[in-house]
């Protein structure tokens, strides 16, 4: 499929890192008592993860925030999806006690603040852009980790 849109390589590369960036909104440790995922096996032939050489350090998701784990489906008993949208209020409330109130979801009352008073200005891959305050720190890691791996010139 063609698409009628042309993207630069810089902004492809901006797309695709800020879309990370809002899963790292659902980064963090695991909660207690709640089973991990398990890791897909990696293939004898795999190249080894790149060795870490920044003080940042590697995440896995809060499972119960990663939204395939809380969104309900049709296909679904009603017992499970009835407590998928219980766990999808629970993960709003996170949300908003954490990142700020969005008009007509959550409550008010978790936060009284927008999510643009917990913004701030930041440059990131030479760009400007406002995101949450408390992002800053892993997107930075992101950033640095991005250049030491990819500092080469991209060819397709």
């Amino acid at each position: 499929m063609r698409y009628s849109f042309a993207m630069s390589r810089r902004n492809v590369l901006l797309l695709t890192m800020l879309s990370s960036v809002v899963a790292l909104g659902a980064l963090g440790a695991t909660a207690a008592g709640q089973n991990r995922p398990q890791r897909a096996p990696i293939p004898d032939d795999a190249p080894p993860r790149p060795e870490n050489e920044t003080a940042c350090n590697y995440q896995d998701p809060i499972p119960w925030l990663v939204r395939e784990n809380f969104l309900p489906r049709w296909t679904q008993p009603p017992e499970e999806q009835r407590r998928r949208r219980e766990l999808q209020q629970k993960v709003v409330r996170f949300r908003t006690e954490r990142y700020g109130y969005f008009e007509d979801f959550g409550d008010p009352d978790w936060n009284e603040h927008p999510p643009r008073h917990y913004s701030t200005r930041i440059e990131w891959m030479g760009l400007p852009v406002r995101i949450n305050e408390r992002v800053v720190p892993a997107l930075r890691c992101v950033e640095e980790q991005i250049r030491a791996e990819c500092g080469g010139e991209y060819e397709p």
